[in-house]
């Protein structure tokens, strides 16, 4: 039986990238995605608009979609996320900026380390970045929120769309890998089965919940079998 080497593989932040110990190239060098590789809608954002748009419902939605997609790489107050240098938003510093836009390009193209979100629209993209602003950096972690100005606001790439209207994403079901050997692990205790469950949106993911990780068996050798 030749070994098997498994791969795997998570939606929020893959490690794209190893940090240079050499002297850091133009940030643009470090996006993942081309320009030429985004929707069409990506280059007619109002993004001021967006930006200045900060309601509470808008930062709860925020909230929800933190939990689903970037919670489990990058953590919350209590708990680190999974990838070791993933940055926590509550005591780390951005390496590629802080504001709100530059925030949205690591999001939509990504950088270094940081997987683009291919599946949220600009509207999703900066409801998580109001949330990640208004609890986790001006809450705790003051020398990372930008403050927003006038002048900010008008150097920012015009536009006069707000993208398309979210839609609902089941991730458990869009872990589509194609016609490749998958297997679905869950780790858990009888303990943990046995506690109560608290009430929650049915989207709502927990730090505690349990966590199903999709994984590819490769061969990457010749062999029979």
């Amino acid at each position: 039986m030749h070994p098997l080497h498994v791969v795997i593989f998570s939606l929020c932040c893959l490690l794209f990238t190893v940090p240079s110990l050499r002297a850091e190239p133009d940030a643009a060098k470090l996006m993942l995605l081309p320009e030429s590789a985004l929707p069409a809608y990506e280059a007619n954002i109002d993004h001021a608009k967006l930006i200045q748009q900060r309601s509470k419902s808008i930062i709860r939605q925020g909230a929800r979609i933190y939990q689903q997609v970037c919670h489990s790489c990058h953590g919350d107050l209590d708990k680190p996320g999974s990838i070791p240098n993933s940055l926590r938003f509550g005591e780390g510093k951005f390496q590629h900026g802080s504001d709100p836009y530059t925030i949205y390009q690591s999001m939509t193209r990504g950088w270094r380390a940081m997987a683009p979100q291919v599946t949220l629209v600009p509207r999703e993209k900066y409801a998580v970045i109001h949330y990640i602003r208004e609890y986790y950096l001006k809450g705790h972690n003051k020398s990372q929120y930008f403050d927003i100005t006038k002048d900010y606001l008008d150097s920012l790439p015009k536009g006069n769309s707000l993208g398309p209207v979210p839609e609902r994403h089941d991730p458990w079901n869009e872990m589509n890998y194609g016609p490749f050997l998958t297997g679905t692990f869950e780790v858990t205790s009888e303990a943990s089965r046995a506690r109560p469950r608290p009430k929650r949106p049915a989207d709502y993911i927990g730090p505690d919940d349990n966590i199903a990780y999709k994984a590819i068996a490769i061969r990457l050798d010749q062999g029979d079998g």
